[in-house]
């Protein structure tokens, strides 16, 4: 067995090593303790960040989920703004007016429309990180981000993405949401439309070159 060597009154004797273990052991324990119960004391205190957590998952669960409109007015600020930098970049809706009515619209064109939070992350006083995901069939026609209109496709979207959100000053409302997500089946096709309808018109500039450059 292991000893630990000690002086006591110019003498020396030896101590077990595990009676010195078995003693630091309780200290050890106790500053866990007393660390886990700092944390458990900031995170509980802090009632505006889960109150900002509880906004979030009321935009999501029953703004969103549920088509309550009516709550817009209590969760986001007057010059709230919405923004996907993504596949609507060039929309912005602003205000809560325009973001119930955006959100109705999408209602219409996807009526089954669920949300899923995974999670939420608070990152400062005024910021939060959001993951969702979400599903919807597409039974009403949508429009592209060149504002034209769609014939509905009667297809299921099942999207994730994850939404920047700021909060005002007081951390009562949000004020901007920024959306980075994946494209829906509708806005594939899309893409795979404004492709096409780009190729055309790159095959008719071809062809313009080379009639013109041939010899007469």
């Amino acid at each position: 067995m292991q000893t630990l060597h000690q002086r006591s009154h110019g003498m020396m004797y030896s101590r077990p090593l595990h009676s010195c273990c078995a003693a630091v052991r309780p200290v050890l324990r106790q500053s866990r303790v007393h660390a886990a119960q700092k944390d458990a004391e900031i995170s509980t205190k802090d009632w505006r960040a889960q109150r900002m957590v509880d906004k979030v998952h009321a935009l999501f669960d029953r703004v969103w989920s549920k088509g309550d409109v009516q709550l817009v007015d209590d969760l986001i600020t007057d010059d709230f703004v919405w923004k996907d930098v993504i596949w609507m970049s060039s929309k912005r809706v602003v205000g809560k007016k325009a973001f119930s009515s955006f959100v109705q619209q999408m209602r219409e064109a996807y009526p089954d429309l669920h949300y899923e939070v995974g999670q939420v992350g608070v990152c400062d006083p005024v910021h939060v990180f959001v993951h969702w995901t979400c599903h919807g069939t597409n039974l009403r026609p949508t429009s592209d981000s060149k504002g034209r209109s769609h014939k509905p496709t009667f297809h299921e979207s099942h999207i994730s993405g994850i939404d920047f959100i700021t909060f005002n000053d007081d951390r009562s409302k949000l004020q901007e949401i920024v959306i980075y997500r994946q494209p829906t089946l509708e806005e594939r096709e899309f893409l795979e439309e404004e492709a096409l309808e780009q190729e055309r018109w790159s095959m008719i500039k071809l062809e313009r070159l080379h009639f013109d450059g041939a010899p007469q």
